[in-house]
């Protein structure tokens, strides 16, 4: 057997015995309710692709804010995009 098929039998080995990564648990707030990651897209009129952030919070109602103020810290800032988890926007507000 070749040196290479040797190594390629021996890794595939230890690929099939080795664990795969695990997830973290959900994180929680203070009262034990649950928070979720967004992405938030912040279109510019200096850049030509937007800004990525992300963002946790327990609720839609807190990055909705979160995005309201970050729209209106920039003269340049038009619109703002937010997505959850599942990649599936969530809501989009514009100047």
């Amino acid at each position: 057997m070749s040196g290479g098929r040797q190594w390629f039998r021996l890794s595939s080995a230890i690929r099939r015995r080795t664990p795969g990564p695990r997830r973290a648990a959900p994180e929680t707030t203070g009262d034990g309710a649950s928070v979720k990651t967004y992405f938030v897209y912040i279109h510019d009129d200096r850049y030509s692709i937007p800004t990525f952030q992300a963002f946790e919070s327990p609720d839609d109602e807190g990055v909705r804010g979160h995005a309201a103020e970050r729209l209106s810290s920039s003269p340049h800032h038009h619109a703002i995009e937010v997505f959850d988890e599942a990649q599936s926007l969530v809501f989009r507000i514009e100047r």
